[in-house]
């Protein structure tokens, strides 16, 4: 849509259809926007609210939203407002953390944390009773949906880390029925959809290793029947465009596959695949083990049949419970057409492998993640044999990269932190650091800043240290750009002799990339660093022969 700046999520319409609104994230945080698909133009921004998140009443003339700051959890609560005013009533919820309405506006389910539970909250319009319908740990209940039908739908994780899909049996959702289990996938999301004979159909979103994984299921009454969506085809990037009368329609890509448009028929006795990869490339899931003995998942993108002496660079996320699929990149394509391998290494700390994943890798144990790093990049500096590696890290995954170089600085020739965090000690003072408390703790808290300060890439530094490159945007509200400067400057004088210092700001440039010359501008600044810093190695390998 013209006009919106940021990136777009969930687009629903109004149960008339008269409006579309759409929620938009973007460096100034979370926005609902409307539409009026008559004109069409945009009618209103709502710019307080606290989730990506919203529903439609049954008039079509007032939106349900959780207002407060983002990242306050404690602080949201929902909302009715009416398009063009100001003012909004107060519903009987606080603490909440999800939203979603029933297709006909009637109904309104939410997600508000009660002490140390997940409860599921069911309202009918006008929203004059409030009742409990379900409840489970803190962080266990991933979604709230309807089905095609309009009985309430979970997804849920209480019981493991992979995932339940639950529906109730009627709309009061007095009863529920587990209609599928994931026995070895972390269950993400579910897109519900009418097959027009009756059954209610899901397409269901798992992950495995982090990596998309798609089934149909077919309900009828409590008969489910499974279909595998894409035929055993291995998928990864997905973003979901539309659900249409006889599937989803959706853009997929792969690391070595441009983005493609795709639509998915909800046919779920049909096994289709797809050509995601061009024949000369792959990527490849590779377990490496940790020090501690656990596997951690990582893909490696690189030319079919080439040798293994080759520069490699291993990106990492890690934090917040996120899961870093392996995306399309020009950047990665360049990387590999000059003779690299790209590794994305889903360490802990991330959501790859569910949530016991992430909390193996938050607060204290922060430091897991980084030795990840440290274990990962040992495990493929082996294998390489003798060809340099650097590390690549954006945001939370900047921290680690920047710490894994700094415990083990012989493993790594160059590094690239993306708006890095780095002021482990500080962070909580400047906004919006205090929100990073739960995934990094407390520096007022003596244990935590003891745990910090072992992650604490301006503290300890090691001699010789690699080369740095630092990127961020002049704009990014989300990790200030002190942070970026205070690597800098405290790794000026440390590095080795042959290796460089440098920070490069793009003045335009939030946290999100979402300006498209912007991101262009960094990606070939970083490859151009990477390739300088790296592939001279097999300039100087054929000197020397």
């Amino acid at each position: 849509m013209r006009g919106i700046d940021g990136h777009v999520g969930r687009v629903w319409a109004s149960p008339e259809g008269e409006a579309i609104a759409a929620a938009v994230t973007g460096d100034e945080g979370f926005q609902i926007v409307v539409v009026d698909t008559a004109r069409p133009e945009i009618v209103e921004v709502i710019t307080d609210t606290a989730l990506p998140e919203f529903a439609w009443g049954r008039d079509g003339e007032h939106l349900y939203i959780a207002e407060g700051e983002p990242g306050a959890r404690r602080h949201r609560r929902a909302v009715r407002r009416r398009l063009g005013e100001p003012d909004a009533f107060v519903l009987p919820l606080s603490n909440v953390r999800a939203l979603s309405g029933s297709a006909d506006g009637r109904s309104l389910m939410a997600v508000s944390v009660v002490g140390d539970q997940d409860v599921v909250m069911l309202l009918e319009e006008p929203a004059s009773s409030v009742k409990a319908v379900a409840a489970g740990p803190v962080g266990s209940v991933v979604a709230v949906q309807w089905t095609s039908g309009g009985r309430p739908a979970l997804v849920f994780t209480g019981r493991d880390d992979h995932g339940e899909l639950l529906v109730a049996r009627d709309r009061d959702a007095e009863e529920w029925d587990v209609v599928h289990r994931s026995s070895r996938d972390v269950l993400r999301s579910v897109v519900w959809l009418s097959s027009g004979e009756g059954e209610e159909v899901a397409l269901v979103q798992s992950t495995r290793h982090g990596v998309p994984v798609f089934l149909w299921l077919m309900v009828r009454e409590r008969d489910v029947v499974v279909g595998d969506a894409f035929g055993g085809a291995v998928v990864f990037a997905v973003h979901l465009l539309t659900a249409e009368a006889h599937g989803v329609r959706m853009i997929a890509s792969s690391p070595t596959a441009a983005p493609r448009a795709v639509l998915i028929t909800n046919d779920v006795r049909s096994r289709r695949g797809f050509p995601w990869s061009p024949p000369d490339r792959e990527t490849r899931l590779e377990l490496v083990p940790a020090s501690d003995g656990v596997d951690i998942p990582c893909f490696v993108t690189e030319p079919i049949g080439s040798a293994t002496i080759v520069p490699t660079v291993v990106s990492v996320y890690g934090g917040f419970g996120l899961s870093l699929q392996p995306a399309h990149s020009s950047a990665v394509e360049e990387w590999l057409d000059s003779g690299g391998r790209w590794v994305q290494a889903m360490v802990r700390g991330g959501g790859e492998e569910g949530v016991g994943w992430h909390r193996a890798g938050r607060g204290r144990a922060k430091r897991r993640s980084v030795l990840d790093v440290v274990d990962v990049s040992a495990a493929f500096l082996a294998s390489s044999q003798g060809a340099p590696l650097g590390l690549y890290g954006e945001s939370i995954g900047g921290l680690l990269v920047l710490a894994a170089a700094n415990r083990r600085p012989d493993l790594v020739s160059a590094v690239v932190a993306v708006a890095p965090v780095t002021l482990v000690e500080t962070f909580h003072e400047q906004w919006p650091g205090i929100t990073w408390t739960a995934e990094l703790g407390d520096p007022r808290n003596p244990e935590d800043a003891a745990a910090l300060a072992e992650i604490d890439p301006l503290r300890h530094v090691a001699p010789a240290l690699p080369s740095l490159l630092v990127t961020v945007g002049g704009q990014d509200r989300t990790v200030p750009i002190d942070h970026a400067r205070a690597v800098v400057d405290d790794w000026q004088g440390r590095v080795r002799c042959d290796a460089s210092v440098e920070l490069v700001v793009f003045p335009s440039a939030g946290h999100q990339w979402t300006v498209q010359d912007d991101a262009e501008r960094r990606s070939r600044t970083e490859l151009g660093f990477l390739s300088r810093e790296l592939l001279q190695w097999q300039e100087d390998a054929k000197e020397a022969v």
